[in-house]
């Protein structure tokens, strides 16, 4: 399966969006992806500033997700990435990768402080449950008619606690499936909403 496979789903779902908000954008993988693909939309690659949140694929122990190689992420990340990207994150990188699409916009923004309305949101930033329910909540109620919602929903390590209720990916599945019950679950990472009530 390919990395983009869950994209291609949700463009399938709203082939005619025009604004799309890739929250967690990182170094605007899925941002570029989209972009290309739907050349008629508004990207908006939204990263966050914030140094506790920031994921480093070099070894560190600052950052959300640095101090580990969490589920082969750091791995991953490796071989698609070129050695400069293989450090700490670098801002400067991420305009770079902006900078390669007319139809992207970055915004420097720890979610959910950032507000719009949009057709595809795409959300893949934690693993913590209680963080991406927060996400949840706010992003679903920004949706357009027809709108869909992509959220990753990663199964938590065995050594993992988490501050909050939600203890783990059933937690948080629950939890959003008492709000809308419709949710479509891709390949046991993402959860795909589609037109929200």
């Amino acid at each position: 399966m390919s990395p983009t496979d869950v994209l291609d789903s949700v463009i399938r779902l709203n082939p005619s969006a025009k604004t799309v908000v890739d929250v967690g954008a990182y170094y605007c993988g899925w941002s570029k992806y989209m972009a290309d693909q739907m050349p008629e939309a508004n990207v908006y690659a939204v990263q966050t500033p914030d140094p506790n949140k920031l994921n480093h694929i070099i070894d560190t122990p600052q950052g959300e997700l640095s101090e580990f190689d969490i589920l082969g992420w750091k791995k991953h990340m490796k071989g698609m990435l070129a050695s400069e990207y293989q450090e700490y994150y670098d801002f400067n990188l991420f305009a770079k990768e902006i900078n390669t699409r007319n139809n992207i916009t970055g915004i420097l923004a720890t979610s959910p402080r950032w507000n719009i309305n949009y057709d595809i949101c795409l959300i893949s930033m934690t693993k913590d449950p209680n963080e991406n329910f927060k996400q949840y909540v706010h992003w679903r109620k920004l949706g357009n008619k027809g709108s869909v919602l992509l959220i990753a929903a990663y199964n938590e390590l065995a050594d993992d606690e988490f501050d909050g209720v939600l203890k783990g990916r059933s937690d948080f599945v629950d939890a959003i499936r008492k709000l809308d019950p419709d949710i479509i679950e891709y390949d046991h990472e993402y959860l795909i909403l589609h037109n929200l009530k």
